[in-house]
């Protein structure tokens, strides 16, 4: 569902115990979702980092953090 108005998202910190490196993506969409997910900030995080992914200054309709696994999956 489209929310009525725009929301402000959330920051988080990502902490990476893995074996590789993450990216991770804030992502936006509009209304109805016309367009599809967009990235609004990326950043890739080394293993045993924490990293602050701050929040972007915009309201969004649509709004999500991705996390890929860039690195070794053993």
């Amino acid at each position: 569902h489209t929310p009525i108005i725009p929301e402000v998202g959330r920051s988080v910190d990502i902490e990476n115990t893995g074996r590789g490196e993450l990216t991770i993506q804030y992502q936006w969409g509009a209304p109805f979702m016309a367009g599809g997910w967009k990235v609004a900030k990326s950043h890739v995080v080394q293993r045993d980092e924490t990293y602050h992914l701050q929040r972007p200054d915009n309201a969004f309709y649509h709004q999500r953090i991705v996390v890929i696994n860039n690195g070794a999956s053993r």
